[in-house]
């Protein structure tokens, strides 16, 4: 069931399976998908590795901007978590988003 949520919503976000798990990259400031333990790292140039991406599982959102193509779809979503805001694809926040206080909730099943 495709989830479209708007401008105000509160998300939590939360594991999509045991595979997956959805990690901050502070560097382009986004939210993507990326396989559980399998934590991307920053190469420097000093030649040291520095994990940079952030674990948000749990963490509560709010959706400030909602993208959209020309045929009035959500692409992606811009969204507050703690200080800071974050994209995230449509395809990923489908996955990881859900709901918090909107009827809907109870819809989707608890994981």
């Amino acid at each position: 069931m495709e989830t479209k949520y708007k401008e105000g919503d509160l998300v939590e976000l939360r594991r999509y399976n045991y595979r997956w798990t959805i990690l901050a990259d502070p560097v382009a400031m986004e939210l993507r998908e990326y396989p559980n333990g399998m934590s991307p790292v920053l190469h420097s140039k000093t030649g040291h590795t520095k994990e940079t991406f952030q674990d948000f599982e749990g963490k509560a959102g709010l959706i400030v901007k909602v993208e959209k193509n020309h045929l009035d779809q959500p692409t992606g979503y811009r969204v507050l978590i703690g200080q800071y805001t974050w994209f995230c694809k449509s395809i990923v926040a489908e996955k990881y988003f859900y709901p918090i206080g909107r009827k809907e909730d109870e819809s989707r099943g608890s994981s």
